[in-house]
């Protein structure tokens, strides 16, 4: 049986670390000490803005889950039904399916085929796009894929759902238009494109937030709100939805609203080299996902062109910590790996 791999004492450090300065920092912020760091991170990003870009572009790789991109890795990270279909992570206590790691998993099988041109991965694909189109239901307001395990602590009850789920599953849905033209993965990525564009207040997850911006919200509470990597996850998903499916007035102008706050409020989520996960919480974000900003920052930069992106890219990569992040999920060779991912992602950015 499969089991998640032991924390590393090199992990248990940095996280250690990363929560005690997390504390201190949030306690700063409240005091209006940060003041002067934001401004220069808002100063920074605004030059990145007007520096020139180039051309967006649609890519079959999907980059943004990019750090785990070796399919027989993930299988070993994940749990599955008697099916061959995810649950999800193997060290969770898993009742039902996830429709985030189907999703995932369903990525990894179509960068393995696009790459190898491996036919099982291509039929693994696909099976896992025809399992999330019978596990979601079609309604007037779009198409929605459930959690069935509820999160007290989160003040999430089953069944909820998840812009960031819904915008993963997405990507899934037009390369699997992309790939055989069937009409119903078109049809299922257009509903979940609305239920992603659709305000809150008519049950969707787009909100006008409190100082006027807008967001797409990747939990349906008030416990959790205006999480840094669930925005990007939509971002994405609105940018492939337009440049490979079709454009319109509506989607075109929540992504054009939502990226504007992005760039406005970035700032409040940079501490140095540490980032906060969501609004109004003193947590930063753990090693995993300082590595998976620098994979969503290169996706958003090569669908927008904006440089801005490729310079946060390089940020995140400089302050990533690729050993620790490796040697914790015991992948072979971790500190090669780490070297190998880091050269990657500069290659990458001076593209």
């Amino acid at each position: 049986m499969n089991t998640m791999p032991d924390r590393s004492l090199k992990y248990y450090a940095k996280t250690l670390w990363l929560k005690s300065i997390a504390k201190g920092s949030f306690l700063l912020d409240k005091m209006g000490m940060l003041e002067n760091m934001k401004q220069r991170s808002k100063e920074e990003i605004g030059i990145w803005l007007k520096m020139a870009g180039k051309d967006p572009a649609y890519m079959p790789q999907y980059l943004a889950y990019g750090f785990i991109h070796d399919k027989v890795e993930l299988e070993r990270l994940l749990q599955f039904d008697d099916k061959g279909i995810p649950l999800g992570w193997v060290h969770a206590t898993l009742t039902s399916h996830n429709p985030l790691m189907v999703s995932y998993f369903a990525l990894v099988c179509w960068n393995d085929f696009i790459q190898l041109d491996a036919e099982t991965s291509k039929n693994r694909f696909l099976e896992m796009a025809n399992f999330l189109s019978e596990m979601g239901n079609l309604d007037e307001k779009g198409f929605w894929l459930p959690y069935f395990q509820s999160v007290p602590k989160f003040g999430l009850n089953s069944p909820w759902y998840s812009g960031l789920a819904h915008a993963v599953a997405m990507a899934v849905f037009i390369r699997s238009f992309d790939l055989t033209g069937d009409k119903k993965y078109q049809r299922i990525a257009t509903q979940l494109c609305l239920t992603l564009t659709r305000p809150k207040a008519e049950g969707g997850f787009f909100e006008t937030i409190h100082d006027g911006g807008s967001w797409i919200q990747e939990y349906p509470t008030d416990k959790i709100k205006q999480v840094l990597n669930g925005l990007l996850f939509c971002l994405i998903g609105l940018y492939e939805y337009q440049l490979k499916i079709g454009e319109n007035p509506s989607t075109g102008k929540v992504l054009a609203d939502c990226e504007a706050t992005l760039f406005q409020r970035l700032p409040n989520y940079l501490v140095g080299p540490y980032t906060r996960y969501a609004f109004g919480r003193a947590a930063f974000s753990n090693i995993e996902y300082q590595g998976l900003f620098v994979f969503l920052f290169l996706h958003l930069h090569q669908l927008s062109g904006k440089h801005a992106y490729k310079m946060l890219a390089a940020r995140f990569n400089k302050h990533t910590d690729w050993e620790a992040f490796f040697s914790f999920y015991e992948i072979s060779d971790y500190k090669y790996r780490a070297a190998t991912i880091k050269h990657t992602v500069c290659q990458r950015i001076n593209e």
